[in-house]
């Protein structure tokens, strides 16, 4: 599980920067100090996040010092097996999921976006029982569906019949 945080709100919420020389590197570190003297150092990306560990179904702990008001969002990879799943986007209040195949189908890896650790967990929960469908079927025909190509037929001969009525009122 990683907390995501953004530079600008770290420096509004009083968060000292400090770019450190890292001459066996390709960039220089760069440091956030928050207040109350918790650390996060920005990836080699210019990502900033902390990276903390748990199982999403047993409870994951966040560390002591990082500020929820700060986070941006959280993000979590997972490797699953549990069942067959439709493959898609899947919604859970503040959490959204990304599900595909993984190892040639045995397993599925799941990527895990959300304001608050509690959504994501359980939308993870819901996932692997199964007990919610995907908003986005990855797995669904791309022809659209019959009644919108009607709905355009419709259209189209309500026109025409609009069009000859005027005709048929400005000839007499």
């Amino acid at each position: 599980m990683r907390a995501n945080f953004n530079e600008a709100d770290l420096l509004a919420a009083g968060a000292k920067k400090k770019t450190v020389l890292n001459p066996g590197a390709l960039k220089d570190d760069v440091f956030f100090t928050l207040p109350n003297g918790f650390m996060i150092k920005a990836s080699y990306a210019g990502e900033l996040f902390v990276d903390f560990s748990g199982e999403l179904l047993l409870g994951v702990k966040i560390p002591t010092g990082i500020d929820l008001k700060l986070v941006e969002n959280f993000t979590s990879f997972e490797n699953v097996t549990c069942g067959s799943r439709p493959i898609g986007e899947y919604r859970y209040r503040t959490a959204k999921a990304v599900l595909s195949y993984h190892q040639g189908g045995y397993t599925y890896h799941i990527k895990y976006v959300g304001k608050k650790v509690e959504d994501i967990a359980e939308l993870h929960r819901r996932i692997c029982e199964g007990t919610i469908h995907p908003y986005a079927d990855h797995m669904a025909p791309l022809v659209p569906p019959p009644h919108r190509r009607f709905g355009v037929v419709l259209r189209e001969l309500l026109a025409v019949v609009r069009r000859d009525i005027r005709r048929k009122l400005s000839l007499n």
